[in-house]
């Protein structure tokens, strides 16, 4: 069993989404691989949202946490995150709170969620990607070498007669 190496273990999201080339293929990857890009989804939403929280208007806030429900949180959802129940419920209930209370909605509301999707895009996507993209390469490389090889034996054969 080969173990991976300490560098590919610790690429980093914002590592790989500042490389536009990389960051591409690993949404490709995320999306038709990996069957998991609902996390990056979440995740880069969570960023925006942070950032854009203080000046967002309470009202705007609930449609768009209304949904961020529907899209990452419902069970019938396409996007639902790989979450168990019951973060997801503690979640919830801090949203029913605000809603109830008139409240706007801070981050810190999905920041449980945030951090568990962080962790296994950064924990098993990114490391499963980089050992996919490194196998796709090896395997580029064999298909080339095999094509050189046979354009040099090619070309010695048809030297010599």
């Amino acid at each position: 069993m080969k173990l991976v190496s300490r560098s590919s273990t610790s690429t980093t999201l914002s590592e790989i989404m500042g490389q536009r080339s990389k960051r591409d293929q690993f949404v490709v990857y995320l999306r038709e691989k990996e069957k998991s890009i609902e996390n990056l989804n979440f995740v880069l939403w969570y960023e925006d949202y942070s950032i854009r929280f203080q000046y967002t208007p309470p009202a705007q806030q609930r449609r768009e946490i209304e949904s961020i429900i529907e899209t990452y949180f419902d069970s019938r959802s396409i996007s639902e995150v790989n979450i168990d129940q019951e973060r997801k419920l503690d979640s919830l209930n801090q949203v029913r709170q605000c809603f109830e209370s008139n409240a706007s909605i801070p981050p810190r509301v999905f920041e449980n969620i945030y951090r568990i999707c962080l962790n296994l895009l950064e924990t098993s996507s990114i490391p499963a990607f980089l050992s996919y993209r490194k196998a796709e390469r090896m395997s580029f490389r064999t298909i080339l070498g095999l094509r050189e090889t046979y354009s040099i034996s090619r070309s010695s054969s048809s030297s010599t007669s």
